[in-house]
């Protein structure tokens, strides 16, 4: 599946989700709640895992989320 340049894939969270990702964030260490929106982002956990979205920034470079600690080390002039 090719995603279009520019966008941004968002998950809101429903029950099916929440009984799957019974870990919670593993940006925050919060539970995810209906409703909440999260994103598949990279961090120091390795490939893509759903996060928080207030958790995440979105590289342009690299077109994807990144976890905002994770980023923040990689780019700390930001």
């Amino acid at each position: 599946m090719k995603t279009e340049r520019n966008k941004r894939p968002k998950v809101m969270i429903d029950l099916n989700l929440i009984n799957t990702l019974v870990e919670g964030c593993p940006a925050c260490g919060k539970k995810f709640s209906l409703g909440d929106m999260a994103v598949p982002a990279i961090g120091s956990w390795g490939g893509p895992k759903l996060i928080h979205e207030a958790e995440a920034v979105f590289d342009e470079k690299s077109q994807c989320y990144v976890e905002r600690r994770h980023f923040e080390g990689m780019h700390p002039e930001k």
